[in-house]
């Protein structure tokens, strides 16, 4: 179940060429060192990336692909590449680092819900039923933190 969907962001450190840009292409990008989340831990994530840089024309130079969003962001901060990231990452609020939207369209990707159908169990479906519930407010103060 599609939960929202979210913009992709460059995340580019500080000194970076790009760094004071207030929006990039995608196509920028093109020969950059490329952070990517590990496509064992988001293969979904790590394809749907992969894909808009084919769309805008290029195959990334893919320098590493950690597993979590504290990695990516510490080797950005270091200087050792860009992250393709969805703009959630942000609210880890890492210095050094700043997020720039894509001009690109279609450089989204979704946060899916997703169990293990079968027997009903209380805890999984009252914890579904509540984000269900809470989705215009989530989506709200997601759209705020972004503005």
């Amino acid at each position: 179940e599609i939960y929202f969907s979210e913009p992709v962001v460059a995340a580019v450190p500080r000194g970076h060429e790009l760094y004071d840009s207030n929006s990039i292409q995608l196509k920028q990008l093109s020969g950059e060192r490329i952070i990517l989340y590990s496509r064992e831990a988001a293969p979904k994530l790590f394809d749907e990336i992969i894909a808009m840089c084919k769309r805008a024309k290029f195959s990334p130079n893919i320098v590493d692909t950690p597993r979590l969003e504290q990695t990516i962001l510490a080797m950005v901060e270091a200087g050792e590449g860009i992250a393709l990231a969805p703009v959630s990452l942000q609210n880890l609020r890492p210095s050094g680092v700043s997020f720039k939207p894509l001009r690109d369209k279609k450089c989204r990707v979704n946060v899916m819900l997703a169990w293990r159908q079968g027997e009903p169990e209380a805890i999984r479906d009252g914890f579904l039923n509540l984000l269900r519930k809470s989705r215009p407010n989530i989506e709200r103060s997601r759209q705020d933190s972004t503005a």
